[in-house]
């Protein structure tokens, strides 16, 4: 029927027909629920409350509420289902949902997950390694971008969080070097006195005795040197470090499903292009052929 009213060759015909299809799966591809699903994510977590359950928050990061009727939240080590969530759950656009799990969140450190109905498909997921803290929670801010912090915790509400900064490390300061010790300069020799000769007395037989003769002494010269003692400064590194709780996200399931699917319509648009260009040059060469 296409070739009757629109008089196309079948060449033509068969690269229309390619092109179609091809725009009706990426359709179906782009809104499959599984890239709806992604958007929702584990946005905070309560394991140390004074009073009370541990709980769980999850948010719709989408424009469109999700059923997570059935969705399984679990926790790592265990062989039972920390939490099925009631048939009939739903999160609004931009919404919140909490769920109370008991104690079973770990005080020193535990992996949480998010999973399909059944466990088919994990959707999200998050790892923490240390206590944050009594009524500390650790939670995405803002709400359901990839940034997590210590929070004062927001049952169902915006998350109010703290990220820590690194702080610099201080570059040491060079260590002088030491001055050299001076050489001493040679003490001098004292030269001997002279000793006087005695004369004789023409009439008396006595000795005249030598008048004592003071002993001519050169004064030795005689350098004292003091030393100087250059101590090595010793480096001071101030290291600071925030108090909060340490914490590793694991790469949530929005970032491994829709990670490289942000790109996808671009790519679909190219293959596009190049389909509508191939069949206008086939249409091209056809006709020519025709011409000829």
């Amino acid at each position: 029927m296409i070739r009757i009213i629109l008089k196309m060759p079948a060449e033509q015909e068969f690269l229309i027909k390619i092109f179609l299809s091809f725009l009706i799966a990426s359709a179906i591809f782009l809104f499959s629920p599984k890239v709806i699903f992604a958007q929702i994510v584990i946005n905070e977590i309560l394991p140390n409350p004074t009073s009370g359950n541990d709980w769980v928050e999850l948010y719709n990061n989408s424009d469109q509420e999700v059923n997570i009727s059935n969705w399984i939240l679990d926790d790592e080590g265990t062989t039972t289902d920390m939490l099925k969530i009631p048939e009939g759950t739903t999160i609004g656009t931009k919404g919140f949902k909490s769920f109370y799990v008991s104690n079973r969140l770990n005080k020193s450190g535990d992996t949480i997950y998010l999973y399909l109905p059944d466990k088919t498909e994990t959707i999200d997921s998050y790892k923490y390694t240390s206590n944050p803290g009594d009524d500390v929670s650790f939670g995405r801010f803002p709400d359901g971008s990839d940034t997590w912090g210590s929070c004062s915790p927001t049952f169902e509400t915006t998350n109010n969080c703290v990220v820590a900064t690194p702080t610099p490390t201080p570059t040491p300061s060079p260590t002088p070097s030491p001055s050299p010790t001076p050489t001493p300069k040679p003490t001098s020799t004292p030269r001997p006195s002279p000793t006087s000769t005695p004369t004789k007395s023409l009439t008396s037989p006595s000795t005249i005795s030598p008048s004592p003769t003071g002993q001519i002494l050169a004064t030795g010269i005689s350098l004292v040197l003091g030393e100087t003692k250059i101590g090595s400064p010793s480096l001071l590194a101030t290291e600071t470090a925030s108090q909060m709780a340490t914490v590793e996200a694991i790469p949530t399931q929005e970032a491994t499903l829709s990670g490289w699917r942000k790109f996808f319509p671009k790519i679909l648009l190219s293959f596009g292009a190049l389909a509508i260009l191939a069949m206008i040059i086939s249409a091209f060469l056809i006709q020519r052929r025709k011409t000829i």
